[in-house]
């Protein structure tokens, strides 16, 4: 036989090496699968749980509630339990499950559970099919027969408490992962916290009663030692050292409270007591407080102080009132402030808590659902810009073919101003709506915003949605953000409109004022005593199913299909109305409709509308101003403008030409009118080059987008005002003018 040719044994060598580095791509290509599919579970799991521990407001039962439900949904399990432990006793304390198994609160032998296994070994048990595994002879297995069960213990404040565990009669055919046992362990953590914050406010609360009974017993001590002092004079010894207790008892449950306590004077508040908490969370130590530390320091907003005063005052508490301090170092926090006076020692005591990550975690979730909807109205948007263009286009076109009739282009030119002003109006909108901020509230006209609403939300819905309102004007001012009164109106209008999508209906809006009397049947039994604007918004839709009622408000819950919304919208509008101090409620009726109440707070009886006296003579002037934007057809329409009106203009189309014309003739110009977004150099920080140049110079900012500077900056770039594009002659001509008289 002859021998292999060495040629064709190394091409097989070298097509044998190949094959096996294809085999061991096509398995590098299978793991990088897995791995995308075990990270798109995780993130879901973990923005469940996020959107869970997200909203403080809800009660500890449905906090736990929807942690289990979430479980078991996550790892496609049949029930989910949260067991206490105690004297080897395990009691059933939270269950979920999807068809029922155990009775609430029942309680078995500790070694007869699964738990036993979990608490042993002090971490995550995970066992896929209990039959085959070596505790199959477990007693939990014989009474229940649970193929499948994932726990983990649950630590409070450094204590066994119990477990958590997600079980099924019925095997699954894959282990757990790592990935799986990951998240039970993170939900461990999770209930531990929301057990030991629930735990901690139960102690509050016994220790606020003892309190009580402690001051009582001290009293009762006291009248009757007055009572027996002139009977046995060596009971006063007695007397002193129950005394002596007692404050002992009072110092111990004041320093290890899980809150911040505090007792001030009534007359000026100097702080007479306080415990190491309440010091650390302003950034202060308890000494600094009581010896220097003075009332009115620490308000971000110093009319709240005056609120909390003015509160305690008529009602003698507060409840809950949020507001902002400043901390020793300079830094913000949010705080819960809580209070009530005590007239006989002249004395006011109460707590605070630091609520700062839960406004946060608020503001995200309202700018994201503010963002949705955006998106919702964007077809809307464009086809009211496609007509204002239109009109434009039109008349624009109709003035070049009649240019000879002066009479008629001037009216075609009144046409093309009019949609240029819908335009403007429909941007501003837009910009007020998705603005990203602080929260400000200031006394609004909110018939005013409800109008705009409904003009934006008019051709984002359906013709065959009949919008109906009445909302008359000058019925009052609201304290209130502007952005979110008009966020929960086009957020409610958004939701009616989905349920009439299909066979078209009537969205009526309703504005109306009501007494406290009338408000009585309100879901928020807190609402404070006096007038109230009623905001209703009606659908003739298909209603809400009573299985859903509870949960409408419940963030990420929604009955739309994929893609059609996140379901954060009624969400956010409860967490709106209840920090404007107001409430929201709901009627319903399958197949006929919903409508949706919403009260906020009157402000005042009424607010007369302040409006500007048109003039057909507009300020003129003579002044030498240079014009500045980097818009070649802006700039021509500014020069001319302000040509019109008298005036000596030099316009420049580069920032730094006009920077080096100003540094050659300072003392030629009488005012600077700059654009904000230029090429290489922005128009806050031209002006403050121009300053360097010369101080009194004024400055006018030019801007398509309200920029967010404060007024400090705009002052310290010298900029007197800021005008918005686009542009107007007599927006123009009074800004200009006004500017250059100083006022």
């Amino acid at each position: 036989m002859e021998s292999e040719n060495p040629e064709t044994k190394q091409l097989q060598d070298e097509i044998h090496a190949l094959k096996e580095q294809v085999r061991q791509l096509e398995g590098k290509n299978v793991s990088c699968l897995r791995i995308e599919q075990t990270l798109a579970a995780e993130r879901a799991r973990l923005k469940t749980l996020y959107t869970i521990s997200s909203d403080q407001s809800l009660p500890f039962e449905k906090q736990i509630e929807l942690t289990l439900r979430s479980g078991v949904e996550m790892m496609n399990l049949d029930i989910g339990i949260v067991g206490k432990v105690a004297e080897e006793k395990y009691t059933v304390f939270h269950q979920y499950a999807r068809k029922p198994i155990l009775p609430e609160k029942q309680i078995f032998e500790l070694g007869d559970t699964y738990c036993s296994l979990t608490i042993a070994d002090k971490d995550v048990v995970a066992i896929n099919h209990m039959g085959l595994s070596p505790y199959a002879s477990h007693p939990c297995y014989r009474i229940f027969s649970f193929e499948t069960y994932i726990g983990v213990p649950l630590v409070v404040g450094k204590q066994l408490f119990g477990t958590l565990f997600f079980a099924s009669p019925d095997p699954v055919e894959k282990p757990f992962t790592q990935s799986d046992r990951d998240f039970v362990r993170l939900m461990g953590r999770w209930v531990s916290n929301v057990l030991e914050r629930q735990i901690a406010a139960e102690k509050l609360e016994q220790n606020r009663k003892n309190l009580e009974i402690l001051i009582e017993s001290r009293t009762r001590d006291l009248n009757e030692t007055i009572k027996s002092l002139n009977l046995e004079i060596a009971d006063r010894v007695e007397i002193e050292a129950s005394l002596r207790n007692s404050k002992d008892r009072f110092r111990t449950l004041f320093n290890n409270a899980q809150v911040g306590l505090f007792r001030s004077r009534l007359s000026d508040g100097k702080i007479l007591d306080v415990n190491d908490l309440c010091a650390h969370l302003l950034g202060y130590t308890r000494d600094e407080l009581i010896s220097t530390w003075k009332p009115t320091q620490n308000y971000v907003i110093p009319e709240d102080r005056e609120k909390i005063l003015k509160e305690l005052e008529q009602n003698g508490r507060v409840r809950n009132f949020q507001t902002q301090f400043q901390k020793k170092d300079g830094s913000l926090v949010w705080v819960s402030f809580t209070s009530r006076q005590v007239p006989e020692e002249n004395i006011v005591e109460g707590a605070i808590i630091d609520i700062t990550e839960q406004k946060e975690l608020l503001k995200q979730l309202q700018q994201s659902q503010k963002m949705e909807s955006i998106g919702t109205l964007a077809g809307g948007i464009a086809h009211d810009f496609n007509n204002i263009l239109s009109a434009i286009l039109g008349y624009t076109q109709l003035s070049q073919m009649n240019i000879t009739d002066e009479e008629a282009v001037l009216g075609y030119l009144n046409q093309v101003e009019n949609a240029c002003n819908r335009a403007k109006g429909l941007v501003r909108q837009i910009l007020a709506f998705s603005r990203k901020g602080e929260i400000e509230k200031k006394p609004v006209d909110i018939a005013l915003i409800i109008k705009e609403a409904l003009k934006l939300l008019r051709a984002s819905l359906p013709t065959t949605i009949d919008i109906q309102s009445d909302v008359q004007s000058n019925m009052g001012t609201v304290l209130a953000d502007p952005t979110q009164i008009h966020q929960v109106l086009i957020n409610l209008c958004t939701n009616a409109g989905h349920a009439m999508r299909k066979q078209g209906g009537i969205l009526e809006v309703v504005l109306d004022i009501i007494s406290l009397d009338q408000a009585r049947k309100v879901m928020n039994p807190n609402l404070k005593p006096g007038r109230y604007f009623k905001l209703s918004v009606s659908d003739t839709g298909c209603g809400i199913p009573p299985d859903v009622e509870p949960r409408i408000f419940d963030p990420y819950f929604t009955t739309k299909e994929v893609g059609e919304g996140t379901g954060l919208g009624l969400s956010v509008v409860h967490g709106i109305v209840q920090s404007h101090g107001g409430a929201i409620d709901f009627k319903t009726r399958l197949n006929e409709g919903t409508t949706f109440n919403v009260y906020f707070p009157c402000l005042q009886e009424g607010v007369r509308e302040v409006r500007r006296l048109k003039t057909k003579l507009l300020p003129k002037g003579t002044e030498h101003i240079l014009f500045l934007d980097d818009e070649k057809d802006l700039v021509e329409i500014g020069t001319r403008m302000l040509g019109e009106l008298g005036y000596s203009v030099e316009a420049r189309l580069d920032p730094f030409e006009a920077l080096a014309v100003f540094r050659d003739h300072p003392d030629r110009f009488d005012l600077i009118i700059t654009d904000m977004t230029m090429p290489k150099i922005t128009g806050e920080k031209l002006s403050k080059e121009i300053m360097k140049i010369r101080m009194d110079i004024p400055i006018i900012l030019c801007t398509g987008f309200r920029q967010e500077l404060t007024k400090k900056q705009l002052s310290e770039a010298g900029i007197k005002t800021v005008i918005m594009k686009p542009l107007t002659v007599t927006e123009l001509a009074r800004t200009v003018r006004d500017v250059l008289d100083g006022k």
